[in-house]
């Protein structure tokens, strides 16, 4: 029982607290990145996007208080049909040093890398 909702789930989820272990939220960091995570090697980013505005802030201050130094970005959606998407980006060395921190799980989001 770690996530916690409002009503529709997708835009309104997050985790119902942030006191939980390191290691837990290392892997909650892995899993997310692993699904909704995007990697460029070109421009060496890394970026986390989601459409919970929560759990986005959640995972930036989860990156913070790993040490990192996060930018949070959003972009509103002119089209009704269209939600607004956050984004958690990693730049240069420390999106580098996320990969090697997390270790993800989806080898498909790192595989030009070589971490």
């Amino acid at each position: 029982d770690y996530l916690d909702w409002n009503g529709k789930k997708t835009y309104t989820v997050r985790l119902k607290h942030l006191d939980h272990s390191s290691l837990f939220l290392r892997g909650f960091i892995r899993g997310y990145f692993d699904g909704d995570g995007f990697s460029d090697k070109d421009r060496r980013r890394i970026s986390i996007v989601g459409v919970s505005q929560e759990m986005m802030h959640q995972i930036y201050n989860v990156l913070i208080n790993f040490g990192f130094g996060p930018q949070f970005y959003f972009k509103k959606e002119q089209r009704s049909n269209r939600k607004t998407l956050y984004r958690v980006i990693l730049k240069q060395e420390q999106a580098i040093q996320f990969i090697k921190f997390i270790q993800p799980g989806n080898s498909n989001r790192i595989r030009k890398w070589g971490c």
